[in-house]
């Protein structure tokens, strides 16, 4: 094929790429780590201030500065806003220029044909489209894996033709090799192994070509001072080496192992869906081609290892990934997730590659009378192909994988203003909730419920279960149905009983990837869906009325019209901090409240308000008649009435005598009814 015919072939690859990397970029809700990048981009600093002050901006979490210093650089060259879809660019950047890589990668160890096969299958592949939409560390190491592979190939055909190259050759041959180790270690350090895998591959044949030739020439300068140069601030830098050995100590393994009780994944489950969903996917024919092609391209190695040793390299260096991984496993500990072994996925491509390759080349010779061309065009098409529906629903994905956008639209049009919603795992209100703010009302939680000992020892589901009592007319969000699948705890029934309503938001396209088995982390494939489809349980007032009256509660107070929920505790995250964890209602100007007379007859009673006042003096008035002045920082109680209360609801509304005036802010802990007796005629 000749460059005219190669670049008619791959633009439509590429573009294609393109098209599945940015076609609605910005829809899908972010994730949990992905926010953390998120809340850094948002802060008014530069790329090189999130390289000098990384632990100050993410703590100690293992994670490396560039890919965020980057997307910063990107934001801040292209005079970009930060939205969604900008923040997510410069991963889908990375993306597509390894669909490009990725045909380097195939000509050199193959042809060609070979490349352009490649290239398609990258530009086609679900599990490198999601991680290339997602603002998050892999998408970089991919493609240094990728380059690096390309140049660790390119050194042996090199070595093994041992004529002298041009100055265009070793200058593309340095620079191909020093990027893709820069980019495998500066974005993640699962990518280290592979970086010295690679780059010692290159440095021993240059150490044989140059003792073939007995002097040191400038390629083999250049390219050694090039990963001295790029390597030495790996080993000073605090967020680098010194990091990953801080977190290989006993604690972190600790924390790991308690994270694995959790979960039901093996070293043989995530084998299988490493074969899988790096390629076709885990349903039936899905998996047995993934397998058919994986064997055919390891029998092309085995059989042509001889006249093609550079595609030795390909298994070798597939079998160094995994070993790694499980050595880092055993070391600091590590969930056995595909992603950690990533930096793979071009090698195994290519090998796939290879295999499809066989495939057609045993077509032709069984169809004596096919074209060479319509097997290739054949070939291209069964690894494009069943990846194209999967590839469409990665740009269909409502989050990644928990729809927030979709949460909360739903709580913001179907629910009341001001009710608590409880989130069944404690780090959703302060973290994704929080960018993903209902404005109609409040995601909460009762305690810290992870890991499972701290879930199991402090009863969550108890401390639930008295939230609700407290708070009757709150809502239940179930996004992670947490440790269900641990023996221990098991699945919780309660909320299935004690609310009235349900209603299911679901990523549906996330649903759909699971089913298909190209999913990119386990969160999809939690058995029982959680994070792809979220459980919304819910009482109206009518149905907690019932409730209450079937209960034989005479009285109760609904925090109506002008209440704010707010929670305090000893976490830095919230507002207000206290050292118990504690509920609040909260008014500034009005509030209202519904007091409810659930028997026959009209009773005399007070509402007893308990509460505190804070920035500032409060001065309160009840119905126009009943006075009260908080005092702040003071725990006090108002007694309001007595009132008569007919059966029914009936309105007590608070206000501030201060009204716009005032900056100071009621918090009431309790507003309970309690009958007097009525004074003697």
């Amino acid at each position: 094929m000749n460059r005219k015919q190669i670049a008619w072939c791959l633009i439509p690859v590429v573009l294609g790429g393109v098209y599945f990397r940015l076609a609605g970029l910005g829809d899908a809700a972010l994730r949990a780590d992905s926010i953390e990048l998120w809340r850094i981009c948002q802060q008014p600093i530069t790329g090189s201030v999130i390289f000098t002050n990384w632990f100050d901006l993410m703590g100690v979490t293992g994670q490396f500065p560039f890919q965020a210093a980057f997307t910063r650089w990107v934001l801040d060259v292209l005079s970009l806003p930060l939205n969604h879809f900008t923040f997510r660019f410069p991963s889908a950047l990375w993306g597509i220029l390894t669909i490009i890589a990725a045909y380097g990668l195939g000509k050199s160890v193959r042809d060609e044909r070979a490349g352009l096969l490649l290239a398609a299958l990258v530009a086609s592949n679900p599990f490198h489209i999601q991680i290339s939409r997602e603002a998050y560390f892999y998408s970089p190491l991919v493609l240094g894996a990728c380059l690096s592979a390309w140049g660790a190939v390119w050194a042996i055909r090199r070595w093994q033709e041992g004529a002298p190259k041009p100055l265009r050759h070793n200058l593309g041959f340095i620079a191909l090799n020093i990027s893709g180790f820069f980019l495998l270690t500066y974005s993640q350090p699962t990518g280290w192994a592979l970086a010295l895998a690679c780059s010692a591959t290159v440095m021993v044949l240059e150490v044989m070509r140059v003792t073939g030739i007995r002097r040191l020439d400038w390629a083999f300068t250049g390219m050694a001072s090039g990963y001295i140069a790029v390597g030495l601030p790996l080993l000073l830098a605090p967020w680098a080496l010194r990091q990953v050995l801080q977190i290989s100590r006993a604690e972190a393994r600790e924390v790991t192992e308690l994270a694995l009780v959790a979960t039901t994944d093996t070293v043989w489950t995530m084998s299988y869906r490493t074969i899988t969903s790096f390629a076709w996917g885990g349903t039936a024919w899905r998996a047995s081609l993934s397998i058919v092609a994986l064997v055919a391209g390891l029998y092309v190695v085995a059989r042509h290892w001889k006249a093609r040793k550079h595609q030795l390299f390909l298994p070798a260096l597939i079998t160094v990934g995994l070993l790694s991984f499980l050595h880092a496993r055993a070391q600091a500990g590590a969930l056995f997730e595909t992603r950690y072994v990533l930096g793979l996925l071009p090698a195994y491509l290519a090998l796939l590659t290879l295999g499809l390759l066989h495939l057609g080349e045993v077509l032709a010779r069984l169809r004596p009378g096919c074209n060479q061309t319509l097997c290739y065009a054949l070939v291209l098409g069964v690894g494009i192909v069943p990846g194209l529906y999967p590839a469409y629903l990665c740009t269909r994905q409502t989050g990644q994988p928990t729809p927030y956008k979709e949460i909360a639209k739903w709580f913001d049009t179907q629910m009341p203003e001001g009710i608590p919603v409880l989130v069944d795992r404690w780090f959703e209100p302060w973290n994704e909730l929080r960018v993903y703010d209902s404005e109609n009302v409040e995601f909460t939680f009762t305690i810290p419920n992870e890991p499972v000992n701290v879930f199991l020892q402090y009863d969550w589901r108890g401390t639930a279960e008295s939230f609700f009592r407290a708070n009757p007319d709150a809502a239940y969000l179930e996004i992670a149905k947490s440790y269900w699948n641990v023996p221990a705890v098991g699945p919780w029934e309660w909320p299935r009983e004690y609310f009235t309503h349900s209603t299911s938001i679901v990523n549906h396209a996330g649903v759909k990837l699971r089913e298909l088995g190209l999913a990119n982390r386990s969160d999809y494939y939690g058995p029982y869906t959680n994070h792809v489809v979220v459980e919304i349980f819910y009482n109206t007032r009518e149905d907690v009325l019932e409730k209450l009256k079937l209960s034989q509660v005479p009285y109760f107070t609904f925090y109506d019209e002008g209440w704010r929920y707010m929670k305090s505790g000893p976490f830095g995250f919230l507002e207000l901090q206290s050292q118990q964890m504690v509920d609040w209602r909260a008014m500034k100007e009005r509030a209202v409240l519904h007091v409810a007379n659930l028997t026959d007859e009209t009773a005399r009673v007070v509402v007893r308000i308990q509460g505190v006042a804070l920035d500032g003096t409060k001065s309160m008035v009840a119905n126009d008649q009943f006075r009260m002045q908080f005092r702040p920082g003071t725990m006090e109680a108002w007694m309001i009435g007595p009132i008569d209360l007919p059966p029914g609801i009936t309105e007590v509304t608070l206000r501030d005598q201060r009204g716009a005036q005032s900056r100071a802010r009621l918090l009431v802990q309790s507003a309970v009814v309690q009958p007097v007796e009525r004074e003697s005629p």
